[in-house]
This record gives structure tokens, C-alpha cells and sequence, in this order.
């Protein structure tokens, strides 16, 4: 019984913890990529890269990696775009947003799924 109350302590302790942390990157990750947007032309994998080399210069203890999709590649056809953010720990964020003069993210989602194997891992690295 104390194993069990241990274990519901230290869940309790970290959780928000993590939580906190969980928030911190997203909004960094979110800012970042609007920046990217900001600077792009075009809606294309060039956001991508941009935000992966943004990424790779501030710490990203997570590893997290992204993917941009939108329905139109013109920021004046003002099509929808969809940002899904992952990392090997199995931490996912999915959002999605309109694509305009500025990036407008609508509404976002995260999950905690199982941990990546490495092969998983590969496959997504090169979705990315």
C-alpha cells in the first residue's frame, strides 16, 4: 500500500510538472513557426525547414520535429493549414489554423502516446 502511495505522490508532484512544460514548448513551437510564416512567401516546405533550423538553435531537450500541411500553397487564397508536432517520447500536437495574411491557429490538441521505436523514428524523420 505505501508503494502505491508513493507512486500517486510523485504523480501528483511531476505531472503538472510536466504540464507546465508541455505548455512552454508549445507556445514556443507555435511562435516559432509563426515567424516562419511570417517570412514565407508561399505555404510550402520551406516553412518547414525554417522552423526546423529555428528550432535547432534554441534547446529542444524533446526533439520535437513538425509537418505543415495547408489546402492552398498562396497566403492570399486563405486555405486552411494543418500543424501537426511530434517528438520520440510520443508527445503529439495537432493544430489547425487559416492561412492568411498572418497565421491564425484555431484550435490545438495534444496527446502523450506510446515512446517511438527507432524505426518509427526514421519513417517520421522522413515524413518531415
Amino acid at each position: 500500500m505505501r508503494i502505491a502511495r508513493l507512486i500517486y505522490f510523485l504523480f501528483l508532484v511531476f505531472y503538472p510538472w510536466q504540464s507546465a512544460m508541455a505548455d512552454q514548448y508549445t507556445d514556443t513551437a507555435l511562435s516559432l513557426l509563426s515567424q516562419c510564416y511570417d517570412a514565407s512567401e508561399e505555404i510550402n516546405s520551406n516553412i518547414t525547414h525554417c522552423f526546423n533550423e529555428k528550432l535547432n538553435k534554441i534547446p529542444n531537450p524533446l526533439n520535437y520535429k513538425i509537418s505543415v500541411h495547408a489546402t492552398k500553397t498562396k497566403k492570399s487564397d486563405h486555405g486552411k493549414i494543418t500543424v501537426f508536432i511530434i517528438n520520440a517520447k510520443g508527445a503529439m500536437l495537432y493544430c489547425v489554423g487559416t492561412a492568411g495574411e498572418k497565421l491564425k491557429i484555431n484550435a490545438c490538441a495534444a496527446d502523450i502516446g506510446k515512446p517511438l521505436t527507432p524505426e518509427q523514428e526514421l519513417s517520421i524523420e522522413g515524413f518531415f
